[in-house]
């Protein structure tokens, strides 16, 4: 991380010196764009121990000030690589990848495959390019607490359009102790309930193709729609209390509170 910190560093004060904002390029999927940017503020992460080597505290837990953060921070351009890239495609740049097949730019002229990766960078480096921002989420621990207390495991299971394996005499769920996680933060939706179970059940069977990918969403859902709740779900999301931006978000709020939700 020290070089890259460097390597942020110099683009920073260069892209200040031009007048623009430093750009970052991640190739990859949806992940590899969380990842990318945790790598940044992993990074950019004060260690006063390390102050004479230039990572003193500004005042926020990183080196660069909050104003530094909101006018440097290096913009994400996202290079479609993955097997679904709504996260590049969300942003404009693209569900597949620029350089993998010709396009067509009018009825007479075509570029090639190199071509188009050349005007996708082109696009990426143009000082007009507009910059938007976009909110993060993540699993923060509660006010006060210095840990979150909850289980990482992964749906376990055979590929196809049922997970379920059959456990005294009944088909349940199974699970998995999670790899190792990088710290949670994420780019895109958060998930929860039918969508959250669907997203387990499509990882187990994701294809290699966009296309092939939303088929499957679509199947999973189909066979959820079809089966009773396995015992290790709740119905509906019970139990569960979502905070965002320090206000109560999920349940929504009863009428007997001020306001009704949904």
């Amino acid at each position: 991380l020290d070089v890259f910190r460097l390597e942020l560093n110099a683009a920073k004060e260069e892209a200040k010196a031009m007048g623009v904002r430093a750009r970052v390029v991640s190739g990859g999927g949806d992940g590899t764009a969380s990842f990318a940017l945790f790598i940044i503020f992993a990074a950019l992460r004060a260690d006063d121990d390390r102050a004479d080597e230039g990572l003193a505290d500004a005042g926020n837990g990183f080196i660069w000030s909050d104003e530094e953060f909101q006018a440097c921070f290096p913009a994400l351009a996202q290079l479609p690589l993955g097997s679904a890239n709504d996260f590049g495609n969300t942003l404009g740049w693209g569900r597949k990848y620029p350089g993998s097949q010709t396009f067509r730019v009018s009825a007479s002229q075509r570029t090639t495959a190199e071509g188009a990766l050349r005007d996708w960078l082109a696009a990426v480096l143009d000082k007009g390019a507009e910059v938007a921002n976009f909110d993060m989420w993540g699993i923060m621990p509660s006010a006060g607490e210095e840990c979150c207390d909850f289980k990482v495991c992964d749906l376990a299971g055979p590929r196809g359009h049922d997970p379920k394996v059959m456990v005294d005499g009944q088909r349940q769920l199974m699970m998995k102790e999670a790899k190792t996680p990088v710290p949670m933060f994420a780019c895109l939706y958060f998930s929860a309930g039918f969508g959250a179970y669907m997203t387990a059940r499509f990882q187990i069977n994701r294809r290699g193709h966009p296309l092939q990918n939303k088929f499957e969403y679509a199947r999973q859902a189909a066979g959820i729609l079809a089966e009773a709740v396995p015992p290790q779900l709740n119905r509906g999301l019970g139990g569960v209390q979502i905070s965002c931006g320090g206000k109560h978000y999920f349940p929504p709020r009863g009428e007997g509170e001020g306001e009704g939700g949904a």
